[in-house]
């Protein structure tokens, strides 16, 4: 009988040894927890989670410096770059840095840009305004940089045309809609379409509202429209159009055409009756400038039926 209760009590004191690790555990795991719950932000420090393993980077898309787990809380430290496509945070045990702003919880909107840092603006694609072509867009089209994944519709709050993703650099055909708060823009890859303004990295001054129903041949910035050009510039069988933005025109169809020249917006131009193997640019015609091939999407109309140029340069 000794030995059974000398055995019971054995297996007592294991099972209170356990139960006894077990609280120590859960006691230091609440500390911990509790550790946590002290905001190592103060009060005036806005504060957001990573909604992705997120990069941590030395510049906006720079050199990275740590990747911060889905889930991470960090504190704002009031600035962004250029475009508010990247914004500077802090986060416990980590250097001070910047993240994509796409990935946070949340982005405040009172954020400062910060000139000293303040980078190329970029894309996705890690690509950097640098990199971009000078002929996708002409020296005359304002650019700008889109800070969030942003809705391309094609007309003001119409329907969905694509998404553009945050840091898209787009340029303006020079049109809003009546309010100011929708402006065209063109990207590169995607077709022509309406933005909502607030969600550009800028907005220039000069855009003027876009009418309703713009005319095949549409008013130019002088006043002048196509019943104001000589009779003998295009004859009646030539179909025109109407420039809608500074145009580059080029010796050939695409960017990698040369480009002769640039026609201002509001140039009318006599389609020669033929477009590309895609239909996207177009050969045509305008007072005072060579033949040459220009983007269709900023023309005012492009006629149904021109047929698909064969020849070469």
């Amino acid at each position: 009988m000794n030995t059974l209760r000398k055995q019971k009590w054995q297996r007592l004191l294991a099972v209170a040894t356990i139960l006894l690790v077990a609280g120590i555990l859960l006691l230091g795991s609440a500390g911990s927890v509790a550790a946590q719950d002290d905001d190592p932000f103060s009060d005036a420090v806005v504060t957001a989670t990573t909604t992705v393993n997120l990069n941590l980077r030395d510049a906006p898309n720079g050199a990275i410096l740590a990747t911060l787990p889905a889930g991470t809380v960090v504190g704002f430290t009031g600035f962004m770059d250029g475009s508010g496509a990247w914004v500077q945070v802090d986060s416990e045990g980590n250097p001070v840095g910047w993240v994509a702003a796409t990935f946070l919880s949340n982005v405040p909107e009172g954020l400062q840009v910060r000139p000293a840092d303040l980078p190329e603006e970029s894309d996705d694609a890690g690509e950097t305004a640098e990199d971009v072509p000078d002929d996708v867009f002409g020296e005359d089209v304002v650019t700008a940089t889109t800070i969030a994944n942003l809705n391309l519709r094609d007309a003001p709050n119409g329907a969905i045309l694509d998404t553009l993703p945050a840091g898209s650099v787009v340029g303006f055909t020079g049109f809003m809609d009546g309010s100011g708060a929708w402006v065209q823009v063109d990207a590169e890859g995607y077709q022509v379409g309406w933005v909502s303004a607030s969600f550009l990295s800028n907005v220039p001054a000069s855009l003027q509202v876009r009418p309703a129903d713009l005319p095949d041949a549409g008013e130019s910035e002088s006043g002048e429209t196509a019943e104001d050009v000589p009779d003998d510039v295009f004859g009646d069988a030539v179909v025109t159009a109407t420039t809608i933005a500074n145009l580059n025109l080029r010796d050939a169809p695409g960017l990698d055409g040369a480009i002769l020249d640039t026609l201002p917006a509001g140039s009318v131009v006599g389609f020669t009756g033929f477009m590309d193997a895609t239909g996207a640019w177009v050969q045509v015609d305008a007072e005072g400038y060579q033949v040459g091939w220009v983007s269709a999407s900023f023309l005012s109309n492009v006629p149904n039926d021109l047929t698909a140029w064969e020849g070469s340069d």
